[in-house]
C-alpha cells in the first residue's frame, strides 16, 4: 500500500476531510483505540496463584499471608483494563495485566506488611561482616525515572515489556 496523494487537488474536490487526515495521523502515530476483553480475579491468580484462589461460588480467598481484600484486587483489575490496551499488547495482553495487578497488589500489602517476597531487591552493591550489613540497588538500569514500578520485581517486568512493546502513541503532524 502505497502513500496516499493528499495534493490540493483532490482536497478542493472534496476526496479528502480534516477527518480522513485525523485518520491517516492516528495510524501513522500507532494509537489503538478499542475496548478489551473481560478480565477477572481468577484469570489473575490463574498466573500468580501465590495471592490466592477463587472459589467455586467464585469468590476470592487469599493465599496464607497475603493481604489483600477482593475489593482491592477487583480495584487493580479494573485500573488495569483501563490502562493496558489489548490491541497494542495482543498475545502478551494477560501476562501484562497480570504483572500491572501484581505490582499494585503487592504495594497494597507493603503499607500493611513488613514482609513481603515480592519487593524488589535489585543487585547486591555492598555488604559488610562486621555487625552484618547488605545493601541492594532497587532501580533497574534504564527505568530510574520511572517512580513506584521498580518498587516491585513484577512492576520492573511490566516496564521491561511495556518498552518492548513500545511507548505509545505520539502525535505526528
Amino acid at each position: 500500500m502505497g502513500i496516499p496523494d493528499t495534493s490540493p487537488e483532490l482536497w478542493q474536490q472534496g476526496e479528502y476531510s480534516d477527518a480522513s487526515l485525523l485518520n491517516i495521523a492516528t495510524n501513522a502515530a500507532n494509537m489503538r483505540f478499542g475496548t478489551n476483553s473481560a478480565y477477572a480475579i481468577a484469570d489473575f491468580v490463574a498466573i500468580y496463584p501465590q495471592f490466592g484462589t477463587v472459589d467455586q461460588q467464585g469468590s476470592f480467598v487469599p493465599a496464607a499471608g497475603v493481604n489483600v481484600s477482593s475489593g482491592a484486587l477487583q480495584m487493580f483489575v479494573n485500573l488495569a483494563s483501563a490502562s493496558i490496551s489489548q490491541l497494542r499488547w495482543q498475545d502478551s495482553w494477560s501476562f501484562g495485566m497480570a504483572l500491572f495487578i501484581a505490582h499494585y497488589a503487592t504495594l497494597y500489602q507493603q503499607s500493611s506488611s513488613s514482609v513481603m517476597a515480592g519487593l524488589a531487591k535489585g543487585v547486591q552493591v555492598s555488604k559488610s561482616v562486621g555487625d552484618v550489613s547488605v545493601s541492594y540497588q532497587a532501580i533497574t538500569s534504564g527505568l530510574e525515572s520511572w517512580g513506584a514500578w521498580n518498587l516491585t520485581s513484577f512492576g520492573q517486568q511490566f516496564l521491561t515489556m511495556a518498552k518492548m512493546i513500545g511507548a505509545g502513541p505520539m502525535l505526528v503532524w
